[in-house]
């Protein structure tokens, strides 16, 4: 008797990696570079090249996460090279549609009707973003996903599972993006429609508690870690280029925070009018999961959680672009047709493949239509056409520090592009290292070379090397000399006694 045909998650996975990285080679082919997955690389690159490697050394003002993800890569042969941030996204999205795929099987779908859901899916925008900008939005995904089952579980089931996966997806999610936070804030006044009722009548503080405690000591750890190496225990949300700040200096640049930055209930209008216009199969996935009693609460509170959690990171002028948050509905989307028995049903599977259709629809022709920096770079490389490339001042630095290894100052917040040419960070004395803090510390730095961009480039903006010596770039230092200087950047190397001028 023939077997019959069953989804699988290799497959899944498999196809998953294979079309996302070939849309990801073409986007890098375009001269696209995601700015926060090139400065994460270089982190990787100093880090793995200090004399010691520790954890303190990634920066206690970015999450860390994405940083341990990506360092096996720095020693993994053929890997090790500026495009693994994109291939952790490729394989991130690899794996959540294996998840999916599994989740599909066990709720008892065909392969022919998972494809046809699948197909829509994969033909999402956010989706297609988040496995191609080399950031954390894949991981985000997989966060989600884990987040709307487990809020689903807990309005059906109420069990202890449900909340320990909760309170750790989003304990877990504080160390992989700030985004967590304002999911957080947004969740609280929303278990009222999630935790079931004879929970919330015998113990409503007990609910709070218990989902609010691995968060909590997560953040408190995180505090206390600041104060220890830093000295602040607020250091990591009071620093200027912290990642939990997110996009507050560029509020000027970023349509979104530039109309909507410091409002919350214009913010939250927005978002759920563009939740809904992106994901219009919200509509139908609602109507068949009310029929589900608590299930429909829990699909309804996710509803507003995502435009509730963008007001939140809109107020505090920190949300970049509002698909940053708003794209993560399409994991939750995903988790919902694994779960509604009404996916195995034709007439609704068919109403669920209308709408995921229309939805991308929109999506694409919003995003050719954006003229923001977040989205626009991107949407054009993947039309094929090509982006300006990386600083060519940067790159040729790179290249001549790869020949000249003396021991050198440099500052990788401004020199990520330069570090990256280089291929790695082997000499260089790079902003965590002691000696860099004490080298600013002194009226002169004592190392053999140092190396600072145009005070008036906004690489030179970022400098810390400048903020200390702000002459530097014009005048040099009393027994250096000027060794290079081309294109926007500078190397001045100390003169030896004896040495000839």
């Amino acid at each position: 008797m023939q077997r019959a045909a069953r989804l699988s998650p290799a497959a899944a996975f498999a196809v998953g990696t294979l079309v996302f990285g070939a849309l990801a080679a073409h986007v890098l082919a375009m001269h696209y570079h995601e700015d926060q997955a090139l400065f994460r690389w270089a982190r990787i690159l100093g880090v793995s090249d200090a004399a010691h490697l520790r954890f303190e050394d990634f920066g206690l003002i970015y999450p860390h996460v994405p940083f341990y993800l990506l360092l096996p890569f720095r020693f993994l042969p053929g890997l090790d090279t500026p495009a693994a941030p994109y291939l952790l996204s490729v394989l991130a999205t690899g794996l959540l549609l294996a998840l999916w795929t599994r989740h599909l099987a066990r709720a008892g779908l065909a392969p022919g009707s998972a494809l046809w859901l699948g197909l829509p899916v994969l033909l999402q925008p956010a989706l297609v973003r988040a496995a191609t900008t080399g950031g954390t939005l894949a991981l985000g995904l997989l966060f989600l996903y884990a987040l709307h089952r487990s809020m689903v579980r807990m309005a059906t089931r109420g069990d202890i599972r449900a909340f320990i996966v909760l309170g750790g997806t989003l304990a877990l999610y504080f160390f992989t993006d700030a985004l967590s936070v304002h999911l957080f804030l947004a969740l609280l006044p929303l278990l009222v429609l999630v935790v079931p009722e004879r929970i919330l009548r015998d113990s409503p503080l007990s609910v709070y508690v218990i989902l609010a405690t691995p968060l909590v000591v997560a953040a408190g750890s995180w505090a206390y870690l600041n104060w220890i190496f830093e000295g602040d225990f607020l250091q990591f949300l009071a620093a200027p280029g912290s990642a939990y700040r997110g996009g507050w200096q560029q509020v000027p640049d970023l349509p979104w925070l530039a109309r909507y930055g410091g409002t919350w209930w214009a913010a939250f209008g927005a978002a759920a009018v563009r939740l809904f216009l992106c994901y219009p199969v919200l509509l139908p996935l609602l109507l068949a999961a009310r029929r589900h009693g608590a299930h429909g609460r829990a699909l309804f509170a996710f509803c507003l959680l995502l435009p509730a959690a963008t007001a939140f990171a809109t107020a505090q002028n920190y949300l970049r672009h509002p698909d940053d948050l708003l794209g993560l509905a399409a994991a939750a989307v995903m988790a919902e047709l694994a779960l509604l028995p009404e996916s195995r049903r034709p007439g609704w599977r068919l109403a669920f493949v209308l709408a995921l259709l229309a939805g991308a629809g929109y999506g694409w022709y919003d995003y050719a239509h954006d003229r923001g920096p977040v989205i626009r770079p991107w949407q054009q490389a993947l039309a094929g056409h090509p982006q300006t490339p990386p600083p060519a001042g940067a790159l040729a630095l790179g290249r001549w520090l790869a020949r000249e290894r003396e021991e050198t100052l440099i500052d990788e917040r401004s020199a990520y592009h330069v570090i990256a040419a280089r291929g790695d960070a082997r000499g260089l004395v790079l902003s965590f290292d002691e000696r860099f803090k004490l080298a600013l510390r002194r009226r002169l730095p004592d190392l053999r070379q140092i190396a600072v961009p145009d005070p008036h480039s906004p690489a030179g903006h970022r400098d810390g090397i400048l903020a200390r010596f702000p002459h530097l770039y014009d005048r040099g230092l009393p027994g250096y000399v000027r060794v290079y200087d081309r294109l926007g950047w500078r190397v001045y190397r100390r003169r030896e006694p004896g040495e000839a001028s």
